[in-house]
């Protein structure tokens, strides 16, 4: 380890260096989960539909109990709602390797797995995301949610699903008993050595009056970001840019195999594409900070955003789709950065939690299936091209609001106790 790493690891602190480590174990549970389980729906059942089921399954909490997520997280201890989550998740991924060795899981079953484990994930995102801001000094929050978000796009590109469809290809069980492996030890991770004393509460219990019931709890943090005006902005430009997102990648293997005439082997050469952009967008993101002024940067990395789509729907060339998908990749983990900053800056520790909820829920909950029906709608009836031509229009008119985000993160629109600036 260079002087370099030593540094920025002291600054980070070990609370985080222990937080990074549980997320990484976790991540590469996750990203094996992310392709045997697919794999084990389509062994039991052909039917399309009922293997979208199994998906359908994973993504619903975000839409139906991301706001209770979210009040629980600042009601509760956040360190121990997140290693209790996790040991529940690990549970049930080895009662599904043991249903998995022993007799054959239906599709039924597969879907309540899933369910149980997207719950477990809208619990555990909003309270970590909520923690991260009371273990790390706010100097270096950039640099911590650089590590995270670098670490998940890495593992779950190029480690987690390759392994999972080997395992599985081993012994159908082997990926399960890994995911719930990978569980356990992130909740012993969190649970035993993630300090106590910095883990949760923090400015939360310090003359906070607490509200009679959780539907208040949830109504106090929607209210506060409907009228927060720059996080509203990021709300409805993250809920935007992830529809666009869905909406394209909802398309994207028959415009590889149409549209670009690849083969198979292309598309998964599209889809590294994307991996590699994201984890030159992490390791490359801590000089462009330094070099551009981070509203600026901020800025350019929506506006190329419109440039790419525009190219994706007129070009034919694989070569270019690639690059284009490496780049907007690039820039979609160098913005997320830049918010989740802002975000952490911006909202009150007894807030947090909600406000990361609340935002989930336009973003995951909403967004992405929306975007994923509209992508699949638009290239059923205009064609696969117009829903990356619709998608660059949709971008450029969500610019309207970059000028204030952009003047938030440059510091000069802050608003650190809640106000509405």
């Amino acid at each position: 380890m260079n002087l370099e790493q030593t540094t920025e690891r002291a600054r980070l602190g070990k609370p985080f260096t222990v937080l990074w480590t549980a997320a990484t174990v976790s991540t590469i549970g996750d990203g094996i989960r992310l392709a045997a389980l697919p794999l084990l729906a389509a062994a039991v059942s052909r039917d399309p539909l009922a293997v979208a089921a199994v998906s359908f399954s994973g993504q619903l909490p975000w839409l139906l109990i991301s706001l209770v997520a979210g009040a629980l997280g600042d009601r509760w201890d956040r360190r121990t709602l997140m290693w209790t989550v996790d040991l529940g998740r690990a549970l049930v991924m080895l009662m599904l390797a043991i249903i998995v060795m022993t007799s054959t899981a239906g599709i039924v079953v597969l879907s309540a797995v899933a369910a149980f484990i997207g719950v477990g994930q809208t619990l555990f995102d909003s309270s970590s995301q909520a923690l991260l801001p009371t273990i790390v000094p706010r100097a270096a929050l950039p640099s911590a949610n650089n590590r995270l978000t670098t670490t998940r796009i890495t593992i779950n590109s190029f480690v987690g699903p390759p392994l999972g469809g080997v395992l599985f290809a081993a012994v159908a069980a082997l990926p399960f008993v890994a995911d719930a492996a990978s569980f356990g030890m992130a909740a012993a991770l969190t649970g035993i050595l993630l300090p106590v004393e910095r883990a949760g509460r923090g400015s939360r219990d310090a003359g906070q009056v607490r509200t009679p019931s959780l539907w208040s709890d949830i109504r106090e943090g929607v209210h506060w970001l409907a009228r927060h005006r720059v996080l509203r902005s990021v709300a409805a430009l993250i809920a935007v840019v992830n529809f666009t997102q869905a909406a394209t990648q909802s398309v994207l293997v028959l415009y590889a195999l149409q549209d670009l005439e690849m083969t198979q082997r292309g598309y998964g050469v599209l889809l590294a594409a994307s991996g590699v952009g994201g984890l030159l967008g992490g390791l490359c993101g801590p000089a462009l900070r330094k070099a551009i002024p981070p509203a600026a940067l901020f800025a350019a990395t929506i506006v190329i955003t419109v440039p790419i789509f525009v190219v994706l729907g007129l070009t034919s060339i694989p070569a270019v789709a690639a690059a284009m998908i490496g780049l907007n990749s690039f820039a979609g983990l160098t913005a997320s950065v830049l918010l989740q900053t802002l975000r952490q800056s911006l909202v009150p520790d007894r807030l947090m939690a909600r406000v990361v909820s609340a935002m989930g829920l336009l973003a995951v909950g909403i967004g992405l299936p929306m975007g994923s029906i509209a992508g699949g709608l638009l290239a059923n009836v205009f064609g696969l091209r117009a829903t990356f031509l619709a998608s660059a229009v949709l971008i450029a008119i969500s610019m309207i609001v970059v000028p204030r985000v952009s003047k938030a993160i440059s510091g000069r629109h802050h608003a650190p106790d809640g106000g509405t600036p």
